[in-house]
């Protein structure tokens, strides 16, 4: 376990923190999980081969990938399309 002063940005230790989980604790795979600010996409790029992640995107994002045709929303059951909004995306999935 490492603590860092409370002020450090996260962006900051990402990368060490990766190095630790795949050198000291030997893992060849492993998903990371973090928020916006952590996990960025020079840092995604540098990811060993073996790991993924998970992450939030914005609306706007979700919006830009949906206009691309990058990504399509899907049907959840129980969930109407018309009950969808602004805070109401899920996005699941993983890239690299």
């Amino acid at each position: 376990m490492e603590v860092f002063p409370g002020n450090t940005q996260d962006v900051t230790t990402f990368s060490s923190q990766v190095e630790k989980v795949a050198n000291r604790f030997g893992c060849e795979r492993a998903t990371l999980v973090g928020d916006r600010g952590m996990i960025k996409s020079a840092l995604i790029a540098g990811l060993p081969e073996g790991f993924s992640f998970i992450t939030a995107i914005t609306k706007p994002q979700i919006e830009s990938l949906l206009d691309r045709k990058v990504i399509q929303l899907a049907v959840i059951p129980g969930v109407s399309s018309t009950s969808l909004n602004d805070s109401s995306y899920l996005f699941v999935g993983s890239y690299k």
